[in-house]
């Protein structure tokens, strides 16, 4: 009796330490999100990604990254060598991390799900691909759109601007500082929307980076300085009782043009979709006079940022087949259909199949953001995205310059001559 006794004992303990191994070895992926001003995208994305792991008996460590951190989180993350398996990744972060070495090579995985979803916008490839080989998945172009108060464009008999002239007309037709209204609410600080306005900028009075070959910096030009004049001079020339720009706009992050918009303090701005978002959720009175519309030309041409936002997976992982099966799932056409209609115009199209669906013509607000998202363009542009254009955009450079006018006094000129040595330092540095 004894014996059978301890032989079951035995059974039990052998039964018990398989079952805590088993559990032991489940496995555990890592994955970084943005969090968006979207509240349903946010949860209808953790929502897929949670059903997936259920089916997959895979735990998942979810964390939350601010449009304010991103960057700074994952340049920690990789000097820490505390990467997650898989990372949604701003716009130039797979042209940054690909040129750290940081991110496993899924061309086939890339190829499926862009041939499943109708295949990537042309213009796309170059924020994804180098050297012919793809590394990381676009989500969808959280593409810029030109904001104005149609209301007060009506009631003053004004046009929505077709120009960055215009756009200056419209805001001195529109301020009104007695009722607290401005004509613009648009900051050149360090923030996704100052550096993707001034991009806009750029292009359209016909300045970058380098030439088309991607190797010659012509930054410092007549072009360039031309885009750096207007921004800043809606600053700097109308001042005082002139004073178009909304007060405190110089030192504004992503957040605070939405803010202001929404509080009915701003009548044109730059931004993605995010406010139209919220005042329609809100049942917002502005939701009705609100308008988005083409992004304003300049002497080049009409330009809209390509703010995409990818996934990629990083060399580090040990899970590397559930990390692509995770990003397929999520990638699934009906799924990123679903995403792309809850957030109201925010997730802008980057696959052909999304861009031909019913949905953007519900509303003449999500034909802007169709509209844009044709003409939107890369920092690099209309050279190859590579890791130095990267970093000049990550770095703030287009930024930090507008500011060392506007807050920092110097002339143009010489704040165009200190953002070129940058540039030239960074193209120095990393090949």
């Amino acid at each position: 009796m004894k014996k059978i006794v301890t032989i079951s004992l035995i059974l039990l303990l052998v039964v018990f330490v398989l079952t805590s191994t088993t559990m032991a070895k489940k496995p555990v992926l890592k994955v970084w999100l943005l969090k968006t001003f979207v509240g349903e995208a946010n949860e209808l994305l953790e929502r897929y990604i949670k059903e997936w792991g259920e089916k997959k008996g895979v735990e998942l460590k979810i964390e939350y990254l601010t449009y304010a951190d991103i960057g700074t989180k994952y340049v920690a993350a990789i000097e820490a060598s505390e990467v997650p398996d898989v990372g949604y990744l701003p716009e130039v972060g797979p042209a940054r991390y690909q040129g750290m070495g940081q991110l496993l090579d899924i061309t086939d995985l890339a190829n499926e799900i862009f041939k499943a979803n109708g295949g990537l916008f042309e213009k796309a490839y170059p924020a994804v691909q180098f050297k012919d080989r793809i590394w990381a998945v676009p989500h969808f172009n959280m593409v810029g759109c030109w904001f104005v108060r149609k209301d007060l464009l009506d009631k003053a008999g004004l046009k929505p601007p077709e120009t960055w002239d215009d756009v200056i007309k419209v805001a001195e037709k529109l301020t009104d500082p007695a009722k607290g209204i401005y004509g613009l609410g648009q900051t050149f600080n360090r923030s996704v929307d100052g550096d993707g306005t001034f991009l806009i900028l750029l292009r359209s009075f016909g300045g970058s980076i380098t030439d088309m070959t991607g190797k010659k910096i012509v930054f410092n030009s007549p072009q360039t300085l031309a885009a750096l004049k207007w921004a800043t001079e809606t600053f700097t020339k109308y001042k005082g009782e002139k004073r178009i720009q909304a007060p405190g706009a110089e030192g504004w992050t992503d957040p605070h043009n939405n803010e202001a918009w929404i509080a009915g303090n701003i009548t044109q701005t730059q931004n993605s979709a995010s406010i139209y978002y919220a005042l329609v959720k809100k049942n917002h009175p502005l939701a009705k006079d609100t308008l988005l519309t083409r992004m304003p030309a300049g002497p080049a041409g009409t330009f809209s940022r390509m703010t995409l936002w990818h996934w990629g997976i990083f060399k580090k992982t040990k899970q590397s087949k559930l990390a692509k099966d995770l990003i397929k799932y999520v990638m699934a056409p009906e799924r990123l259909k679903e995403y792309t209609e809850i957030s109201l115009g925010q997730a802008g199209p980057i696959y052909h199949n999304i861009a031909k669906l019913p949905y953007w013509d519900k509303d003449p607000n999500f034909k802007a953001v169709l509209e844009n998202s044709k003409i939107s363009v890369l920092p690099g542009d209309p050279g190859p995205e590579t890791a130095a254009s990267a970093e000049v955009y990550a770095r703030y450079v287009f930024t930090d310059m507008c500011s060392r006018v506007i807050v920092g006094g110097l002339t143009p000129e010489a704040a165009l001559a200190e953002a070129t040595k940058r540039i030239e330092e960074i193209y120095a540095t990393i090949k």
